[in-house]
């Protein structure tokens, strides 16, 4: 499921029970992929930058994948 989240702010924020690593996309409407980042949280709050700044107005999708590849994706727009 894919929900629409507008970009007020660059910053990610969800809490964890366990500490772990998650792969960071984003692509734009076309597919192309304009960002990538590891994100190592830990049980908890966890508080990250988004890569947004650069980005031109639009719409754009944010894919979070885990290591046993579980997704979510967020529909971004800018």
């Amino acid at each position: 499921q894919t929900c629409a989240l507008p970009i007020y702010n660059s910053l990610l924020s969800f809490e964890s029970v366990k500490s772990g690593q998650l792969d960071l996309q984003i692509t734009d409407y076309a597919g192309r992929r304009v960002a990538v980042q590891i994100l190592n949280y830990s049980s908890g709050k966890n508080n990250f930058s988004l890569p947004v700044a650069e980005l031109s107005r639009g719409i754009y999708f944010l894919t979070l994948s885990d290591a046993l590849g579980l997704h979510q994706t967020l529909k971004l727009i800018r």
